[in-house]
């Protein structure tokens, strides 16, 4: 950077403050979600749940229900496995529980 005149260090100043002003911006915005979040759950809603809903609608509608498929036949695939072991699978959990 050296040599190339005041013009180079007035736009890295630019830049760099630009930088500064956006990282601050992120941080005020950061700050506000975690209020969000503090107030949706003081009333009564999951935000587990709503980070779900909030992720699952940026998705095009065609990614949501490929998704929504593929997560029904996973979880089919499993249900099916677990009936076939449902007595190993109890004494499992019970021996966790215990």
């Amino acid at each position: 950077m050296a040599g190339h005149g005041d013009n180079s260090s007035s736009l890295l100043k630019e830049y760099v403050e630009r930088i500064e002003r956006v990282e601050a911006e992120k941080q005020d915005a950061a700050e506000d979600l975690k209020q969000l979040y503090c107030e949706v759950k003081a009333n009564g809603f999951d935000n587990k749940i709503m980070r779900a809903v909030i992720k699952r609608r940026k998705l095009a509608r065609e990614d949501r229900d490929e998704t929504d498929y593929l997560i029904k036949t996973y979880e089919s695939n499993i249900e099916g496995i677990k009936s076939e072991n449902e007595s190993d699978f109890d004494a499992t959990i019970g021996d966790i529980l215990a």
